[in-house]
């Protein structure tokens, strides 16, 4: 009997789709955790939940999202999720002359790790912290300068962190896909769907009345693996999900929406010392304020931010950071990562002794 009863409730999981509580469309690659922390996957392109294995509580959270929090004895067909409200200024509006869009923002980054050992660091890296990023406007490159940057597992201000991980394009996703040879656009019931050789690869939806695009977009592989050669070892990509939210503007000269919230997850493994590593890497940037800049303005911010890094940089600590994040509504990690970040704090204190 509670073996039947158990696959039941397997099987609702597997049938249970997270949507707009707005729209009806369904939300895809939202971020799922049980009560522990462990990360269980995302929501499919159809917004499926994942296998939720023996998870008594999951939370959701989405970058376009109000984190959500349910019971998996009460999911039903669908699970609705509450769109965040997103607090926008005035559309940035790229002319001939822009060399670059600055974006000055909050950014977030951490590595789930599988565990193998029951003693094992549930967290490998967190980072989070202050930063400009410079997208250029004639190439596909853009720049990544850190202002602040603390190390969660610490709680210390970190000195001259090299850069964030940021895969951002720097062309607009939107403007990418309307374009590309390779993919195009379905009408789907309250959003569009994104084709790749046939696959739905992603989803596009466009909120005319509070100005927001929201992409979402799974790069299939192989496409399948992408390797690095690290320092150390190869590291082995083998998923990788982007959520993006633009700004919308009604101007006749565009080439660049304004970016205000991007997020990242990717799946890898590589070898450290002889032993297969697996980890899942999220980021998430939150942008302040835009700024289109010449390329006299640019060369003359290098030359500020060199500045900076010899002065007020040190000048900042880890209090300010947490007064940037309340006074800018960057939102919290869920309940239960903040209890696997306590876990990895006691092992890094216990690692140090």
């Amino acid at each position: 009997m509670l073996f039947l009863f158990a696959c039941s409730l397997s099987l609702l999981n597997a049938q249970t789709v997270l949507v707009d509580s707005d729209e009806g469309f369904p939300v895809s690659y939202a971020s799922v955790l049980n009560q522990d922390g462990k990360f269980l996957g995302l929501t499919s392109v159809d917004g499926l939940l994942p296998e939720l294995n023996d998870a008594q509580t999951i939370s959701i959270t989405h970058i376009a999202y109000e984190p959500l929090k349910v019971k998996v004895k009460d999911l039903k067909g669908e699970l609705k999720f509450k769109p965040l409200q997103m607090q926008l200024g005035e559309a940035v509006v790229a002319t001939p002359k822009t060399y670059c869009i600055r974006l000055t923002g909050f950014v977030r980054n951490y590595v789930l790790t599988n565990q193998i050992f029951e003693d094992d660091d549930p967290i490998f890296r967190f980072y989070e912290g202050i930063g400009d990023l410079y997208i250029f406007m004639k190439n596909d490159k853009h720049e990544w300068m850190e202002i602040a940057t603390r190390d969660g597992k610490t709680n210390q201000m970190v000195k001259k962190q090299k850069s964030a991980r940021l895969r951002l394009d720097a062309k607009s996703v939107v403007e990418a896909i309307k374009n590309s040879e390779k993919t195009s656009l379905r009408d789907a019931q309250g959003y569009q769907q994104i084709i790749k050789n046939d696959t739905v690869i992603g989803s596009l939806i466009t909120d005319e009345d509070s100005r927001i695009i929201r992409v979402d977009i799974d790069h299939l592989f192989p496409d399948t693996v992408r390797v690095f050669n690290a320092v150390v070892a190869k590291l082995r990509i083998t998923e990788l999900k982007e959520n993006f939210i633009y700004q919308m503007t009604d101007e006749d000269y565009v080439s660049q929406s304004t970016l205000k919230a991007y997020n990242t997850y990717d799946k890898y493994w590589t070898k450290l010392l002889g032993q297969r590593f697996e980890g899942i890497s999220f980021t998430e940037f939150y942008v302040d304020k835009a700024q289109c800049l010449s390329k006299e303005e640019y060369k003359e911010a290098m030359k500020q931010y060199k500045e900076l890094r010899k002065t007020s940089y040190a000048e900042i600590t880890s209090e300010d950071l947490d007064k940037y994040i309340s006074e800018h509504n960057i939102p919290g990690i869920p309940e239960e990562l903040q209890k696997s970040l306590e876990i990895s704090r006691q092992i890094q204190e216990k690692n140090n002794k």
